[in-house]
């Protein structure tokens, strides 16, 4: 092997240990490069291996300017896991009621989609949801924030 191609050969290798460790850089902290900013617009739903659901952010922050407020939640593709008819649910902490309004189900044949619709709220409003996934352990109550 000569010079030119050991040092590709050790360039390949490094990109490729800092595509394991998840846009990772030591004890630096992540890349923003390699991970993207989480969309309150598109969170996702992850199925740990004990069957545990995780959303990528925590709480969902959407902004009462849009004036409509629309979430689309989604599983991984080619994964197992679909979204039964009542996936999602949003209601009040206080009332237990849904955002007045509010459309919701899952969307596609491959039911990996779950959208959410509802008119922005006049004031400031906070939402707790509850995920049910086909195939998860059990359900998971994060929340929604409408600043």
């Amino acid at each position: 092997m000569n010079r030119t191609s050991i040092v590709a050969a050790i360039a390949i290798v490094a990109l490729l240990g800092g595509c394991a460790g998840g846009g990772r850089i030591g004890e630096e902290g992540f890349s923003t490069m390699e991970v993207r900013r989480p969309n309150a617009h598109q969170p996702n739903v992850f199925v740990g291996d004990d069957g545990f659901l995780v959303v990528d952010q925590e709480p969902i922050r959407v902004p009462r300017s849009e004036g409509r407020i629309m979430i689309v939640w989604a599983l991984p593709a080619g994964s197992p896991y679909t979204f039964p008819d009542e996936g999602i649910r949003l209601a009040d902490p206080v009332t237990h009621q849904p955002p007045p309004g509010i459309d919701c189900g899952p969307q596609g044949a491959a039911r990996k989609l779950y959208r959410c619709a509802y008119p922005a709220p006049a004031e400031p409003k906070r939402y707790k949801y509850t995920i049910r996934v086909n195939g998860a352990q059990s359900a998971l109550d994060p929340w929604v924030f409408n600043d």
